[in-house]
């Protein structure tokens, strides 16, 4: 069987608790200056370094353990340590930044710039949706008794798989393959004789860890049974080695239910928000864009959010979240 690069089983392995690591990344030392900066009076707050003629106070370390809750996880004390000595290093090239002017640099200034924009317009989001009314009891359990795949006959899969780039040529015979009752070995001699590029990978895959419209077709297929499933990048074979019932009781599944039907109530508010500003707004394109002069289209994610809810929910501790993007939504 051909091997490449693992790729995800028509899976989205999001979580609310977390932010993208792509935004982990970029704003990370953000998040340290924002604590480094501090807020509020200071002058009753313990200090827990002196730099030179700076300080940093217990109250940044704790901001910064806060917007990282998964350093503090296991031993906090030594969070706290390897936070400030973080703290530290970052305030010693915060200084020496600033004796080489770096401040005025047009790439830094550029840089400064961006991130304050994308601090404030997520500032301005989570303002808005914060006001929103939570889901009550009835709409909770409703939920859960509508999705009996997600909760009281979730599966785990036990799956194998192999994906392809669009290929409109072989793609009906794939089909009449899957529906002889063909195996993934079968299936990959073929993609090998019409030398067709693939991928292969095995996996394992809870009911919450799959699009929604993806669990009717992996409930309804017998297992040792090929499946095809249409992707953004093409599509998959999937077979379905083992599935094993594992059900979530509405007590254990209550909270996160909750989370997420707040977050979809949320991501439909934005859409809607950022609809209601271009109306608004006087929007003007270069006359050689594509686009139309002051057009408004509805989006599924609007440019340059990216919103952390458009899974089912995970059977696990979540907090919401809304999140925004520097990139355009794929």
């Amino acid at each position: 069987m051909t091997k490449g690069k693992s790729v995800g089983i028509a899976a989205s392995p999001i979580s609310f608790g977390e932010l993208h690591f792509s935004m982990r990344v970029m704003f990370g030392l953000t998040s340290l200056a924002l604590a480094a900066c501090g807020s509020g009076d200071q002058s009753q707050v313990p200090v827990a370094a002196r730099i030179n003629s700076s300080e940093i106070t217990m109250r940044q370390v704790n901001d910064v353990l806060a917007q990282n809750p998964d350093l503090a996880s296991a031993d906090l004390k030594e969070a706290r340590r390897l936070t400030l000595e973080r703290l530290i290093d970052q305030q010693l090239a915060f200084d020496q930044a600033l004796d080489r002017k770096l401040d005025r640099s047009p790439d830094v200034i550029k840089v400064i710039d961006a991130a304050k924009r994308q601090i404030l317009a997520q500032a301005y989001l989570q303002q808005v949706t914060g006001a929103l009314p939570k889901p009550g009891p009835r709409e909770i359990r409703q939920y859960f008794d509508d999705h009996p795949e997600l909760f009281a006959e979730r599966q785990v899969y036990e799956l194998r798989a192999i994906a392809l780039q669009p290929a409109a040529r072989i793609k009906d015979k794939l089909d009449a393959m899957v529906a002889q009752g063909k195996s993934l070995e079968d299936v990959s001699k073929f993609l090998v004789s019409e030398n067709i590029p693939f991928k292969a990978e095995t996996a394992t895959r809870a009911a919450e860890q799959l699009p929604l419209e993806v669990l009717p077709k992996l409930a309804a297929a017998k297992q040792g049974r090929l499946v095809i499933i249409d992707t953004a990048a093409g599509f998959q074979i999937v077979l379905i080695a083992d599935a094993k019932t594992v059900p979530v009781d509405f007590a254990e599944a209550s909270g996160n239910i909750e989370r997420y039907l707040f977050n979809q109530r949320a991501i439909d508010f934005v859409q809607k928000d950022l609809v209601r500003l271009r109306k608004l707004a006087n929007i003007e394109y270069p006359q050689d864009s594509k686009e139309a002069p002051g057009s408004v289209r509805p989006v599924k994610n609007p440019p340059g959010i990216r919103v952390m809810a458009n899974q089912p929910p995970e059977n696990s501790n979540a907090v919401s979240s809304i999140e925004l993007t520097a990139s355009n939504p794929k």
